[in-house]
């Protein structure tokens, strides 16, 4: 783990008198990257993006964080983006397109300074920023991946891109940064990856905008059902394939009638039933 005072004088050394903009998106790696900048003495604003189809829950945390640490926070809805980009994509390409519209947006929004993000050691793109690091000699924690996305005046640091997701927690407690889950989990490496449940779209299904809003009423109403057993949760769609990790046959029963109780009402349970 790097230490954190050696991360603050690092973040000093490249950034100082810099503005920096940290795309807050309401989770706890990112509130601990707000804080970690601020330490260092940087001028920082926050930004945070929305769409449609995410959980209230990271922008009402974004907004709390950015007022607790005193930072100007900018809001972008990409709602109209995604409606753009994703129809026809497969559903395993949501959060990659997402994220990419979401880059777009900041960056034409902002302009070209310096972007920070809150990725951590377990992030997917960990991996790429690491092994770039290495061939190249820079500091991971500023390594531009993807590059397509930055040009010469842009710059990206990524000031916990070292450091594993127990790490991160270690240094919530010890900033006292604390945020709200929604509680979701997944199927994926990081399964709390949590914000936005279009994630939960099955892999091979065509997107349409019809399912967009189908799999997120379908995990709302989940949501609910799971927050009553404290259990963290996931409805796959149009698959109706349950994630609820250590939970029982009871449990699982209640957070299915839930959901298939809004996919009748909402009327789009015909679609379930050819998929099941």
């Amino acid at each position: 783990m790097t230490s954190l005072r050696r991360l603050l004088n690092l973040l000093r050394e490249r950034l100082e008198g810099e503005r920096v903009h940290l795309m807050l998106s309401g989770g706890q790696d990112s509130a601990v990257a707000a804080r970690v900048l601020q330490l260092a003495g940087l001028r920082v604003s926050a930004v945070h993006v929305t769409h449609r189809w995410t959980w209230p829950t990271p922008g009402l945390e974004a907004r709390r964080v950015a007022r607790r640490l005193g930072l100007r926070l900018h809001v972008i809805d990409i709602t109209d983006r995604l409606l753009e980009r994703l129809p026809g994509a497969k559903g395993k390409s949501v959060c990659k397109i997402c994220k990419r519209v979401m880059l777009e947006a900041v960056l034409e929004e902002l302009g070209p300074e310096v972007l920070a993000t809150g990725e951590c050691g377990l992030d997917t793109i960990a991996g790429a920023v690491l092994d770039l690091a290495r061939r190249t000699g820079e500091e991971p924690e500023f390594v531009q991946v993807p590059k397509r996305f930055f040009g010469n005046d842009t710059r990206v640091v990524r000031p916990l891109i070292r450091l594993h997701e127990r790490d991160v927690l270690r240094l919530a407690e010890e900033l006292g940064v604390r945020v709200r889950r929604v509680g979701e989990t997944g199927d994926l490496r990081r399964g709390r990856r949590e914000g936005c449940p279009l994630q939960h779209l099955d892999p091979e299904v065509t997107i349409t905008e019809g399912l967009l809003e189908e799999v997120w009423r379908v995990n709302l109403a989940a949501l609910r059902a799971a927050r009553e057993l404290d259990r963290t949760f996931a409805v796959k769609w149009p698959s109706f394939r349950l994630l609820l990790p250590e939970s029982g046959e009871c449990e699982r029963r209640l957070v299915a009638e839930r959901a298939w109780e809004e996919a009748v009402r909402a009327g789009f349970s015909s679609r379930l039933e050819k998929s099941t």
